[in-house]
């Protein structure tokens, strides 16, 4: 054949201009080989047209209907839209598949029919603008995704798979409904800056970054595996009934400038001892009293815990720590009671003295187990408190034998043991626990003894003599090293005591009451 009508051969398009066409197939030469379907026509397709390689153009008001049309990463353009699809158009749904390792690249404009996923492998990106949602048909669909523009459509997962190629930017009030794995890649979910209601189940890998814009309400559970962060741009994350975050084993979930509310029994929970949590520039709100019984916590620039007579339990038997520079305070009548399931007194760590513990209105509780407390701050503000809960036996102690008539005999002496307590320090000039109590505050030691260990004067401030030192009836001031109140005043409640190591002493202002 002649080059010049060679090539002509293969730029030659088909133009339907009014009638209909009916079609049992089609080859399709190149990708410059086009079908046009004009404005009123209507192309029928009675066998389905496999390995459609080329480009199909047509008109708004054209249709297409018959057999389904099998697109080789053909060009499909329509109203000025424009997307290249490896996948099947089927005229009688209008709906297009990728079903197994196909794939679909949005140029430009709008798609006027609804994109579904089916198998393993598939592709999507580029932009897709559609008013339809992006469906998967079951847990064996997935898809890896690479859009560009924000989307303003649901993806509803029905079990299957989503992998983030690039960030995934969601229109307002559109949401990726579960159940179903979302694998971000280490990219970003963004959601959009109206209120919106999560109420799906969804598996979260490697999130790099979710990022909420408006107030966002979870009925469901989210679960979290590697590493994850929930960025809320100090926005609100309310927890309704059913609604629970959960760290998986070997996971680490950073909660980021956040207000968190209804947080209550153990709603934000670890999987296990290996799983663990960080709040960073958080607000934590609960409801009732929570128990986080299973990982660790790392607290880190700005963390308050509030709720009005709500008690967060510490019960794991990890290692949870304040890092340095950060504070966590507790205010509005909060305690944090230290109850770990074994009786570890120092798992409650402050990297040094910029760790800070602040009390404003709450209470640091602790059961029978004692806690010890070094390296970090203690902040006092208006009235807090102290409580320990406390275990009283009676120690036998072998004091001597004897023998009579060649009998032995051992004698025995008795003395009561008191187990508890909250420990300042650790009688070690590196590891002291400062204490500084503001001017107009009381801290207010209400059970059990609190333990001074600290070895330089500097570590226990006292603002003027409107900052206190109050002990209670039945608690116990114990030194085991010098404490000099300054400014400060210390009062004893009748029926409150006082236990001095030798060459130790309460220096300053004090006031007992009976």
């Amino acid at each position: 054949m002649h080059k010049n009508l060679k090539f002509l051969f293969y730029i030659l398009s088909i133009i339907l201009i009014s009638t209909p066409s009916v079609f049992a197939g089609i080859n399709m030469k190149s990708k410059s080989s086009a079908i046009n379907l004009q404005s009123g026509t209507t192309f029928t397709i009675t066998t389905t047209i496999s390995n459609f390689s080329g480009k199909l153009i047509k008109s708004k008001t054209a249709s297409i209907n018959g057999s389904n049309l099998q697109l080789n990463d053909a060009i499909l353009e329509e109203d000025k839209s424009i997307s290249i699809i490896s996948g099947t158009y089927i005229p009688s749904s209008n709906v297009i598949w990728l079903d197994g390792n196909e794939s679909f690249w949005g140029a430009k404009g709008e798609l006027l029919y609804t994109l579904k996923i089916n198998g393993h492998g598939n592709y999507v990106g580029g932009n897709l603008n559609t008013n339809n949602d992006l469906e998967l048909l079951d847990e064996n669909s997935t898809f890896t995704t690479h859009l560009i523009n924000r989307i303003e459509f649901n993806i509803k997962l029905n079990n299957g798979t989503i992998i983030l190629e690039e960030n995934l930017n969601l229109y307002d009030n559109k949401k990726i409904i579960g159940p179903g794995t979302i694998d971000l890649n280490g990219h970003k979910l963004i959601f959009g800056a109206r209120e919106l209601i999560l109420d799906e189940p969804i598996y979260f890998q490697s999130a790099a970054d979710i990022e909420f814009n408006s107030l966002v309400h979870l009925t469901t559970t989210y679960t979290f595996n590697d590493i994850g962060i929930i960025s809320g741009n100090a926005n609100i994350l309310c927890l309704h009934d059913g609604g629970n975050i959960v760290v998986n084993s070997n996971s680490t979930l950073i909660f980021k400038d956040i207000i968190i509310q209804n947080i209550s029994e153990n709603n934000i929970r670890c999987v296990d001892d290996s799983a663990n949590i960080i709040l960073q520039n958080v607000l934590w709100i609960q409801s009732d009293d929570f128990t986080f019984d299973k990982g660790s916590i790392k607290f880190q620039d700005k963390v308050e815990m509030i709720g009005e007579n709500k008690k967060f339990v510490y019960s794991t038997i990890c290692t949870s720590t304040i890092t340095k520079y950060s504070d966590l305070l507790l205010s509005n009548n909060f305690t944090f009671s230290y109850d770990p399931n074994n009786t570890n007194q120092t798992l409650l760590e402050f990297e040094d003295s910029t760790s800070s513990l602040k009390l404003k209105n709450a209470t640091l509780h602790t059961t029978s187990t004692g806690l010890k407390l070094t390296k970090g701050s203690l902040v006092i503000k208006n009235n807090s408190y102290l409580s320990t809960e406390e275990i009283y036996f009676v120690e036998e102690i072998m004091t001597g034998t004897y023998e009579s008539e060649g009998i032995t005999f051992t004698t025995y002496d008795y003395q009561n043991i008191r187990i508890g307590g909250i420990t300042f320090g650790n009688d070690s000039t590196s590891e002291d626990f400062i204490c500084e109590t503001l001017a107009g505050a009381t801290l207010h030691v209400i059970g059990g003894p609190l333990k001074y260990r600290n070895i330089n004067s500097e570590s226990w401030n006292m603002t003027n003599n409107t900052s206190i030192l109050n002990i209670h009836q039945g608690a116990q001031l114990k030194l085991y090293q010098t404490l000099n109140s300054g400014n400060g005043q210390v009062f004893f409640q009748e029926g409150a005591t006082i236990f001095k190591d030798t060459g130790k002493f309460l220096i300053g202002s004090t006031s007992i009451y009976k």
